[in-house]
């Protein structure tokens, strides 16, 4: 008798865990969900929003007071479609990320859930191999120092229950532990990375400043030559080539001194005459 209300007892608080277990994974299934939800939600309200803005944009196109008005028009007519893509690309990549950090979760709750049943299943074992029932009532198995009762046996392995669930702990920490660190070295790295970005965006910044002042410069210099009545362009043609017939002028100058003193060298030398 009392080893079927043993069987009951242990078989109600399984499936008393067993509910609220499926109850956590449940909620936790659902809040995915809503939020893969949210982001196609939120995908196609973006999308309708760029439809229409381009809509309007066609409809009321008009090129009646010129280009550079038209232009214009189109640029601040643009920002409706632009914020309906930012609004699309926003919503979906915040559910499709929640939905994935919250998978992870789950996945992770599922692993200590499997731990803690194998944990039970291994703990109820040992707690009841100490019990012997037959038909009428339960006998307890005796150990080689004599008579143990229910109480200390179940102190004994409530005392081991409690080093095992520590020893769970202390590997737990250990792993959040670990998972801090890589997510320290990611954030370091992502920093990095960061920093780099802004200092080629900064170097692009001086490199396009320096060619809009040299491009200054240039038609500063243009527009003074076009005010004295010379034309810039003409100017460095006709610099170019004196500076280009110059070069050739003494270049063909060094060949003939190069040709004399190649001659000079070649010429035999006369012999002296023995004076006796």
């Amino acid at each position: 008798m009392d080893g079927d209300m043993g069987k009951v007892s242990f078989t109600h608080y399984e499936n008393k865990l067993a509910a609220r277990f499926e109850n956590g994974n449940t909620l936790i299934s659902y809040i995915a969900r809503g939020l893969v939800f949210l982001g196609l939600l939120g995908t196609f309200w973006g999308l309708s929003l760029t439809v229409r803005g381009l809509l309007d944009i066609v409809s009321q196109v008009s090129f009646a007071g010129g280009v550079d008005v038209a232009l214009g028009d189109l640029k601040s007519k643009f920002l409706a479609p632009l914020t309906g893509i930012q609004t699309a690309f926003s919503t979906s990549l915040f559910g499709m990320a929640g939905a994935l950090v919250l998978s992870l979760i789950e996945m992770r709750i599922k692993k200590n859930q499997n731990s803690f049943w194998l944990f039970w299943e291994q703990w109820s074992h040992r707690l009841c191999k100490h019990w012997l029932t037959d038909s009428q009532d339960a006998t307890l198995v005796k150990d080689e120092k004599g008579d143990t009762s229910p109480l200390d046996i179940f102190w004994a392995e409530a005392a081991l229950t409690m080093d095992n669930m520590s020893h769970q702990m202390k590997q737990n920490a250990q792993e959040q532990k670990r998972v801090r660190e890589v997510l320290h070295d990611l954030s370091v790295t992502l920093g990095h990375l960061t920093q780099g970005m802004k200092d080629d965006r900064q170097a692009q910044k001086a490199y396009y400043q320096n060619v809009d002042s040299i491009e200054k410069a240039l038609r500063k210099v243009s527009d003074f030559y076009q005010s004295q009545g010379i034309h810039f362009e003409k100017f460095i043609t006709q610099f170019l080539e004196t500076f280009v017939s110059s070069l050739e002028s003494q270049f063909s100058q060094t060949q003939k001194e190069i040709r004399v003193l190649t001659g000079m060298m070649k010429m035999p030398h006369e012999p002296r005459q023995e004076t006796r």
